[in-house]
């Protein structure tokens, strides 16, 4: 996806998926090995739940 424009999506009885969030890379760690691990920055939908 290009730009940083706004999506809405509506679902009735559900909610609306509204924006386009920016995740910064940050800091993980892996259970199983007990290793950090750096996770990618990367963009995410939000969901506004309807009341």
């Amino acid at each position: 996806m290009s730009g940083a424009g706004k999506i809405e999506t509506k679902l009735p009885s559900f909610g609306d998926f509204t924006t386009i969030r920016n995740k910064r890379e940050r800091l993980g760690g892996n259970l199983k090995t007990d290793g950090e691990i750096t996770i990618t920055a990367r963009r995410v939908v939000t969901l506004r739940a309807e009341q």
